[in-house]
């Protein structure tokens, strides 16, 4: 196990006596979600066809960019996908895809309390 799951494991066995409806599990949700869409969104750009060469043939991406271009709507998100899946990902889109991802990581942590 390497140092970092170790403790990533240590962290949530301290929250355990917390309860499920702590703050700390809430924030902790926020926080891993934050942290996936980080990780995940450089990976999510190539696997969709946003490449550093271009538009792969074939692709999701190639399908948003014909059907864009078709109706004339959303070219401006196309392109921007493409700047990310070519250059890299900026400080703004990692921003941005982190707080998505803690939204959507506390909404988890809120349904799964809604279960109980």
């Amino acid at each position: 196990m390497s140092r970092n799951k170790f403790f990533a494991c240590m962290f949530i066995l301290m929250l355990l006596p917390f309860g499920t409806n702590s703050f700390l599990l809430e924030a902790v949700g926020a926080l891993v979600g934050g942290a996936a869409a980080i990780a995940v969104a450089p990976i999510a750009l190539s696997a969709a066809g946003f490449t550093a060469a271009g538009i792969a043939a074939g692709s999701l991406a190639a399908t948003a960019m014909s059907t864009a271009a078709t109706y004339g709507v959303g070219m401006g998100a196309v392109g921007a996908l493409q700047a990310a899946g070519a250059a890299g990902i900026g400080m703004g889109t990692v921003a941005v895809s982190g707080l998505v991802g803690g939204i959507a990581g506390h909404a988890v942590k809120r349904a799964i309390d809604e279960d109980e």
